[in-house]
C-alpha cells in the first residue's frame, strides 16, 4: 500500500514539473495562464474566434517630410474602407524624423531605423503592406496601398494571431498573452517569428504639410517601442496545423519614450507572425491598453 501512495505521488509531482516547464505550449487554450516569472497575471480564456484576414500598413514617416500628410490621408481611407481588417502603424524613421530646435520631439526607435535600412526605403512618403514582396519590391507608394490591401484581404488567412492583455495603472505593468497558431501544415523549411509593438495614438506636435507647418498635427499610430526585440521571437517551431503556441509578456510602460510623453489611454499592442525566410507577414492583430 506505502509503494503503492509513493507512486501515485510521484505521478502527480512529475505531471506538477511538466505543467511549470511548459509555458510556451497551449495544449488546451482555454486554461488560465500565466506569465513566465511565476505570478498571477492573465486569467482570462482565449474566446473560441473564427479567425479572418487582417493586414499590416506601415507608413514610414518623419515630422519634417512636407508630403508625408498625404500617406495619413491614405491611412484614414484604409481604415473606413476596411475597418479592423486593416492595422497601421507609422514608423518615423531616417532623415525627416530626426529631431531639432523646431521639431524637438523624437519619434525615432531603434527598430524603426534598423527597419528602413532593411526594407530599402530611399524617399517618402512610402510603406510596407504586409512586408510582401521582398527584396524587390516592398516598399509600396501610399497610393497603391488601397489596391494592396484589397487584394490580400481577398485571400483566405494564413494563421491566427490572439491577444489578451493586463494594464496595472498601479505600478504602470502591462501583461501581454500573444496564442499563435498555423491554419495549413507548414513546409518543414518554413520558420516564424512573433513580433510585438508598442503604438500610441493621437500625438499634438508639429509636422511639414507642404510648405506650411502645423503646429498641432494629431500625429496617428506612431511605433514607440518593440516590447521583444526589432526581429521578434522565434514560434511555432515544429507546430502543425492548428496547434496553438503562448507566448507571454510583461513589461513597465514608461511614461516618456525618448523625449515624448506616452499616455496610456491612446496606447495599444500591435503582434505579428511573420515568415523568416522573406520577412512576409501572415497575421496581425492589435488590443488597446486600456480596454
Amino acid at each position: 500500500k506505502r509503494m503503492k501512495n509513493n507512486f501515485t505521488l510521484r505521478i502527480l509531482l512529475y505531471s506538477l514539473l511538466a505543467g511549470i516547464y511548459s509555458c510556451d505550449y497551449v495544449s488546451n487554450p482555454v486554461e488560465p495562464t500565466t506569465n513566465n516569472n511565476g505570478e498571477s497575471c492573465i486569467s482570462s480564456a482565449f474566446p473560441a474566434t473564427t479567425p479572418y484576414r487582417k493586414v499590416l500598413v506601415e507608413d514610414y514617416t518623419g515630422h519634417k517630410c512636407p508630403n508625408c500628410p498625404q500617406a495619413a490621408v491614405s491611412v484614414k481611407k484604409l481604415e473606413d474602407t476596411f475597418h479592423d481588417s486593416v492595422i497601421c502603424i507609422a514608423v518615423h524613421a531616417d532623415f525627416f524624423a530626426k529631431p531639432d530646435s523646431k521639431f524637438p520631439e523624437d519619434f525615432r526607435t531603434d527598430a524603426g531605423e534598423k527597419y528602413a535600412v532593411t526594407f530599402g526605403f530611399s524617399g517618402y512618403p512610402n510603406g510596407l503592406v504586409n512586408r510582401k514582396d521582398y527584396p524587390s519590391n516592398a516598399v509600396k507608394a501610399h497610393t497603391s496601398w488601397l489596391s494592396e490591401v484589397s487584394t490580400i484581404l481577398r485571400t483566405a488567412p494564413e494563421a491566427d494571431v490572439q491577444m489578451l492583455s493586463d494594464y496595472n495603472s498601479t505600478d504602470s505593468n502591462v501583461c501581454v498573452n500573444v496564442q499563435t497558431k498555423l491554419l495549413s501544415n507548414p513546409s518543414l523549411t518554413t520558420s516564424y517569428n512573433l513580433c510585438l509593438m508598442l503604438v500610441q495614438d493621437s500625438i499634438v506636435a508639429p509636422q511639414v504639410d507642404g510648405t506650411n507647418t502645423i503646429a498641432s498635427y494629431l500625429h496617428r499610430h506612431v511605433l514607440r517601442d518593440n516590447i521583444n526585440g526589432i526581429w521578434g521571437d522565434s514560434v511555432l517551431t515544429n507546430a502543425k496545423k492548428d496547434e496553438a503556441r503562448l507566448k507571454k509578456y510583461k513589461f513597465k510602460l514608461q511614461g516618456t519614450y525618448k523625449n515624448v510623453s506616452c499616455k496610456p489611454k491612446n496606447c495599444y499592442l500591435v503582434a505579428f507572425l511573420y515568415d523568416n525566410s522573406n520577412y512576409r507577414i501572415l497575421q496581425a492583430e492589435e488590443i488597446k491598453i486600456i480596454k
